[in-house]
C-alpha cells in the first residue's frame, strides 16, 4: 500500500493540471476558429464533445472502481486527457479535433472521478478543500497560458501542446506515486447489494444539478451581463469575474486549513445561505459597486459546497459505495453545465440579459433547499472517517 500522503500530494498537484484543461478551450476558441476556419459558434459542438466524453467517464466510474485500482484509474485518465489535448494540438482539420475532444474530456473525467472518490474515502475535510481550491488555481492559470503564448506571438496548439504534457507528466508521476493506491470495493470487501435508487441519492443528484446552475451559469453569463448589461468596461469585467473566481477558489483553501474547527453540515449551511443573500444582492442592489462586491461574495461563500458535499457522501453511502454515487453526482454537474446556461440562452433571446441575476438567485435557493432536505432524508448514522 503506497503512502497516502504521497498520493494525496500527486492528486493536488494533478488537480491545478486538471482545472488548466477544463479553462483552456474556451479562451483558445477564437484563434482555433480563425486558424482552421470555422464559424464562431462551433464552440458550442466542441463543448458538447468534451462534455460526452467526460460524462461517460463519470457516470462509468463505479464500474471503473470495481475493476481498476484507484492509481491505475488515475494513470489512464491522465495519460488519456494527455492523448487528447496532443490529438487536439496536432488536429489538421475540425473533425480531427472533434475526434480529439471527446478523448479529452474521457481522461479528464475518469481522472477526477476517481480521485474525488480517493480523497473522500482516504482524505479529510482539510485534503478535500485544498485538492479543489488548486483546482481553482488551475481554472485561473489556464487562461492565463492562452492568452500569454498567443500574446508572444504563438498559436493556440502550443498551449494545447503545454497542457497535454503536464497532464502526461501527472500519468507518470502517479505511475511512480501512487501505481497501488486503493480504495475499498464490493469486490475487496465481499460487499453485496447494489446501488439503489432511494430517496438520498435522488436528492443528493438534485443538490448537485442545482448546484451547477449558480457555477455553470456564473461562469458562462457573468461577464456578458456585467458588460453588456451594467455597461461595466471589459477590462473591469474580466476582473470582477477573475476576483470571483479567486474568491472561490480561497474559500475552498480556507475550508483545508480551518477543517479541524468546523462541522461540514453546519458550515455548508452558512455557506448556501450567504449564496442565497449574495445572489439576491447581486440582482436587486441598485448601486453597482454593492452589485459587484455581492457577486464575489456569492463566489466565496458557495466554494465549499462540491468538496464538502463529496466527503458528505462518503459518510452517508458508505466508503464502497460512495465512488458510485460521486460518480453519478459530477455528473449531474457536467448535464446541468450544459443545459442550464443553455436555458439561460434562451430566456435571454426571448427576453434580456436582466434574466441573468434571477435565474442565479433561483438556482441559489434551490441548492440550498435541496441540501436541507437531503440532511433530513438522511441525518447522519455511522460517520466513517478516513481509511488509511
Amino acid at each position: 500500500m503506497p503512502n497516502v500522503r504521497h498520493v494525496l500530494r500527486a492528486v493536488s498537484g494533478a488537480f491545478v493540471v486538471l482545472g488548466i484543461g477544463m479553462a483552456i478551450t474556451a479562451v483558445a476558441w477564437p484563434s482555433i476558429a480563425e486558424d482552421l476556419d470555422l464559424p464562431i459558434a462551433d464552440l458550442g459542438i466542441l463543448t458538447l464533445m468534451y462534455g460526452a466524453g467526460y460524462t461517460t467517464a463519470t457516470l462509468s466510474s463505479g464500474w471503473i472502481a470495481e475493476r481498476l485500482r484507484s492509481g491505475h484509474a488515475f494513470i489512464a485518465g491522465a495519460g488519456a486527457a494527455g492523448l487528447g489535448c496532443l490529438l487536439g494540438a496536432g488536429a489538421p482539420s475540425w473533425y480531427l479535433l472533434l475526434v480529439a475532444m471527446p478523448v479529452f474530456g474521457f481522461g479528464a473525467g475518469t481522472f477526477d472521478a476517481a480521485a474525488n472518490s480517493y480523497v473522500a474515502v482516504r482524505g479529510s475535510q482539510r485534503e478535500m478543500g485544498t485538492i479543489h481550491g488548486l483546482f481553482g488555481v488551475g481554472a485561473i492559470i489556464g487562461p492565463l497560458l492562452v492568452t500569454g503564448l498567443l500574446t508572444i506571438g504563438l498559436s493556440w496548439r502550443v498551449s494545447f501542446l503545454t497542457v497535454g504534457l503536464l497532464f502526461v507528466g501527472a500519468a507518470v508521476t502517479m505511475a511512480v506515486v501512487a501505481n497501488d493506491a486503493a480504495i475499498p470495493t464490493k469486490k475487496s470487501t465481499g460487499a453485496t447489494g447494489r446501488l439503489r435508487v432511494t430517496s438520498p441519492f435522488v436528492w443528493s443528484l438534485l443538490t448537485f444539478f442545482f448546484y451547477s446552475g449558480i457555477a455553470a451559469t456564473t461562469g458562462v453569463w457573468a461577464f456578458t451581463y456585467l458588460t453588456e448589461q451594467r455597461g461595466i468596461d471589459p477590462g473591469f469585467g474580466g476582473l470582477i469575474v477573475a476576483s470571483y473566481w479567486a474568491a472561490f477558489a480561497a474559500s475552498r483553501f480556507l475550508l483545508g486549513t480551518v477543517s479541524e474547527r468546523m462541522e461540514q453540515r453546519r458550515t455548508l449551511r452558512y455557506a448556501m445561505i450567504l449564496t442565497v443573500v449574495g445572489y439576491f444582492a447581486f440582482w436587486l442592489s441598485p448601486w453597482p459597486v454593492a452589485s459587484v462586491l455581492a457577486l464575489i461574495v456569492a463566489g466565496f461563500a458557495h466554494g465549499p459546497f462540491f468538496p464538502i458535499e463529496l466527503l458528505e457522501t462518503r459518510e452517508r453511502f458508505g466508503t464502497v459505495r460512495a465512488p458510485a454515487v460521486i460518480g453519478y453526482q459530477i455528473g449531474g454537474v457536467n448535464i446541468g453545465g450544459a443545459i442550464i446556461p443553455a436555458g439561460v440562452g434562451l430566456l435571454v433571446s426571448v427576453w434580456d440579459l436582466t434574466v441573468v441575476p434571477p435565474v442565479l438567485a433561483l438556482f441559489a435557493v434551490l441548492t440550498f433547499g435541496a441540501t436541507e432536505k437531503l440532511n433530513t432524508t438522511q441525518p447522519p448514522a455511522t460517520v466513517e472517517r478516513p481509511v488509511s
